[in-house]
């Protein structure tokens, strides 16, 4: 077994194995075992013995449709399935836990049932598989799945997070606060909690492109330089394409990237910066501009991903601008901060 997948919403788990003395089968299968032939044992590097119908993974069903081959290919799958029964468990793996990631995922969905277990799980580790069919649709159509996929939102405010703390905790000692760079020390600590994150949620390429910007702010902020640009953008793009040049014509990096560079673009001109420039006012026009900029910002983006998410679902839609005027700030503010502290705890 290379790698165990649960999918409690699917009510299956599945398995990528690498079939041994079979020399007509390919070096990687991914099967699916439903939840009732589920035997203890199966884990990563575990050795097991199962039935299972193959099939060369899928084309198109229409024309310009999900291509499943070609984004089997760049995975390495050969074939896909359902696994049968009888599984036998031939070598136990080394540990049975599963790794971080996947132990992370099971204790926040043994501590939260339902949906909100699922999406906890899913802001924890990047692990969706516990999120129904139905609600993960209600996402879609309401313009907040990007809240499901770790991306520059959940990076930002880890990394944001990160850095208040270290800085604050060491600003309370006067001789580190005359004597050492703090912030410098703090944007250091957050980088570091920003690529554990990362790691963590499965390295997908919108956390990847996310880390990558967040990493070459810290670093335009320690060396004094404008980091917010779109150069900054191009430097993302360009790191992602060289490790994985096939997600270029994906969705997941064409709307990420399409998505950040309209935030750029959008911070560079005159009169956003009028909008959100700091001043002397009362706390609620303060929010009210804040809100205000969000509105904006989320309306440019819908508008600029429409003719992406056309072409790749055949769907599109404009709520997604109203809807980030209460889930952006309520995530960022409340919902992570309050999950890192509950699993602080």
């Amino acid at each position: 077994i290379l790698a165990v997948e649960p999918q409690p919403a699917q009510q299956r788990v599945r398995l990528v194995i690498a079939p041994e003395q079979r020399p007509d089968l390919p070096s990687r299968v991914r099967v699916n075992l439903p939840d009732e032939d589920y035997v203890d044992g199966i884990a990563q590097s575990a050795r097991i013995s199962l039935r299972s119908r193959l099939m060369p993974p899928p084309p198109p069903a229409v024309p310009g449709g999900y291509d499943f081959a070609r984004q089997a290919y760049f995975m390495g799958l050969g074939a896909t399935g359902k696994a049968m029964k009888p599984i036998r468990i031939i070598e136990q793996a080394e540990e049975t836990g599963g790794n971080i990631r996947q132990r992370l995922s099971a204790h926040v969905l043994s501590r939260l049932g339902g949906a909100e277990g699922a999406i906890a799980a899913t802001l924890a580790t990047g692990d969706r598989g516990a999120i129904s069919e139905q609600d993960a649709e209600a996402m879609r159509r309401s313009g907040l799945a990007h809240l499901l996929s770790i991306s520059g939102l959940h990076v930002s405010a880890l990394i944001a997070g990160v850095i208040f703390l270290v800085y604050r905790l060491l600003a309370l000692s006067s001789r580190l606060a005359l004597t050492m760079p703090l912030m410098l020390i703090a944007a250091a600590a957050g980088a570091a909690a920003g690529i554990g994150y990362t790691l963590l949620t499965g390295a997908q390429v919108p956390t990847v492109r996310s880390c990558i910007a967040a990493l070459l702010v810290l670093g335009g902020l320690a060396l004094g330089r404008e980091a917010i640009s779109l150069r900054l953008v191009a430097a993302g793009a360009l790191i992602v394409l060289l490790i994985w040049p096939e997600t270029l014509v994906g969705p997941s990096f064409q709307m990420s990237f399409a998505a950040v560079t309209v935030i750029v673009a959008l911070a560079e001109t005159g009169w956003f910066r009028a909008l959100t420039r700091a001043r002397e006012e009362g706390f609620v026009y303060k929010v009210m501009r804040g809100l205000v900029a969000l509105f904006v910002t989320g309306l440019a983006i819908e508008i600029a991903l429409m003719p992406i998410a056309m072409f790749h679902f055949h769907q599109a839609g404009l709520l997604g601008a109203l809807a980030n005027l209460v889930a952006i700030p309520l995530t960022t503010f409340v919902i992570m901060p309050a999950e890192a502290l509950a699993l602080l705890f």
